[in-house]
């Protein structure tokens, strides 16, 4: 998670991220990518 509360005008405010690359398993786009690339292999 990251503090990105500086993107917020109200200096109440608290917003954070989650950095989806930095997960142990990748990010969506990544494991999605390579089922593709393991499916097209397979495939020739």
């Amino acid at each position: 998670m990251v503090d990105i509360s500086s993107l917020s005008p109200n200096p109440r405010v608290r917003i954070y991220a989650k950095l989806e690359g930095q997960n142990p398993g990748g990010s969506v786009k990544d494991r999605a990518a390579k089922w593709m690339i393991e499916d097209a292999e397979h495939r020739g």
